[in-house]
């Protein structure tokens, strides 16, 4: 999921510094905005605490190392039949690398039969800290005792809650940056 790199750039003619040097082109480039940037990083957690009695210290473990994200045109890949800005879910530890993970599901229903994938990749990225990988071991071998003691309906509540959660995030971040908070511009001049 790598952000497209904008760069607005702006001329300005006819202009000469006090020692007749032109000014150069002036570069402003929107920095890369993974998952739609600051604005979706400062937005609400995808779990509470509210949400701990509904599935297994696993489950909820796994669902804090997640955050929201939405699919951008490059990072559609084999998932073309989701539309751009599809939002999804991302690993908190390696989403800002080039190659980082992201996870894409129509709906709970979907989320809830095939959200293994999450875990199993915590597990084998290099960006998650061992002693997390060694506390999610610990809790994935507690989750089939803890899972059998869960209420009937408590984890579809879990993975509706965390789909609507995700959705708000995505619409929260699109209507800041739609309005142009979050968005951090930098001024670089070319050198000469």
């Amino acid at each position: 999921m790598q952000p497209l790199p904008l760069t607005l750039t702006t001329t300005t003619e006819n202009t000469t510094t006090p020692s007749s040097v032109p000014i150069p082109t002036v570069a402003l480039p929107i920095k890369p905005i993974s998952a739609l940037g600051s604005a979706l990083e400062a937005s609400a957690s995808l779990v509470t605490e509210a949400d701990k009695t509904l599935v297994t210290e696993f489950t909820f473990l796994t669902f804090q190392q997640v955050t929201s994200c939405s699919l951008n045109a490059t990072g559609n890949g084999s998932r073309s039949s989701f539309d751009v800005g599809f939002p999804g879910l991302a690993c908190k530890h390696c989403s800002l690398q080039p190659n980082g993970r992201s996870f894409f599901y129509r709906t709970a229903d979907i989320l809830a039969a095939n959200h293994a994938h999450i875990p199993n990749h915590l597990f084998c990225c290099s960006k998650v800290p061992e002693n997390l990988k060694r506390e999610l071991e610990e809790k994935k071998d507690l989750h089939s005792t803890q899972k059998k003691k869960l209420q009937r309906g408590s984890q579809k509540d879990f993975f509706n809650r965390i789909m609507q959660r995700m959705q708000e995030n995505i619409a929260t971040a699109t209507s800041a940056m739609a309005s142009g908070e979050d968005l951090e511009t930098d001024l670089i001049q070319n050198e000469m």
